[in-house]
């Protein structure tokens, strides 16, 4: 339904805080309701959806290992690296059949196989680190695999009835990418409108930041419409 005469100046601001503008990143504004369309098709299934508090609370606290911690066994591999690459240097510089080479040339020997071991050894220490990550991922993924299954059942009529709710509203979806500042600048006709934006949360490869900010456009003044922490929501990415 119509508010006004004209179509209307937005500018979008979208950041997280005031140091991190999100640049290049697209904006869509939905001139129907497609957040409320999948939240109706949602309880018109006879069964929920899928649940999982528990892994979720995993995945929302993951703090990725530090490979690079691999305590003894990292430390032992890179003194033994260092003291290999020390020796290939020494042997470079050296005639082969200057006296004394043949018994270095062994030494690097024994200590390349040395080497050898210690990477075995680190290998394995990076392996254990690592291993609950791994775990975590193939647990989400599962997750993740019922829970679109089940959504491909409950939204199977989506879009058909977002052809038929943006045909009804007379208008356009419209998609505009951020400049360099987080800003991007629709012209929109009056009415409500949608702006959806996502993208991965920096610090865990599990989540996302969701913007559904919903949008009344009348008159004919510019509006400022912010994308920020306090209108986000962070989800589970799958």
């Amino acid at each position: 339904m119509a508010c006004g005469r004209g179509p209307v100046p937005v500018h979008v601001v979208a950041y997280l805080d005031a140091a991190r503008p999100l640049s290049r990143v697209e904006i869509t504004a939905l001139p129907y309701d497609a957040p409320g369309l999948l939240d109706s098709l949602s309880r018109a299934m006879p069964d929920p959806p899928p649940t999982f508090p528990g892994l979720e609370q995993e995945m929302r606290g993951f703090l990725p290992a530090d490979p690079g911690d691999l305590g003894s066994a990292g430390r032992a591999w890179k003194a033994t690296r260092d003291s290999a690459q020390r020796l290939a240097d020494s042997l470079r510089s050296l005639d082969r059949r200057a006296p004394g080479y043949g018994a270095a040339y062994a030494r690097f020997r024994r200590l390349y196989h040395r080497l050898t071991e210690r990477s075995a050894e680190r290998e394995a220490a990076y392996r254990s680190v690592t291993a609950e990550d791994r775990s975590l991922a193939v647990r989400a993924g599962a997750a993740a695999d019922s829970l679109r299954a089940w959504e491909r059942l409950a939204y199977t009529d989506f879009d058909s009835l977002a052809a038929a709710a943006l045909a009804a509203s007379g208008r356009k979806v419209l998609r505009i990418r951020t400049d360099a500042s987080g800003r991007a600048d629709f012209v929109l006709e009056p009415g409500q409108w949608w702006l959806i934006l996502r993208i991965p949360y920096r610090e865990n490869p599990f989540l996302e930041y969701v913007w559904e900010v919903p949008l009344v456009v009348r008159g004919h003044r510019p509006l400022r419409v912010p994308l920020f922490e306090q209108n986000v929501e962070v989800r589970w990415r799958y």
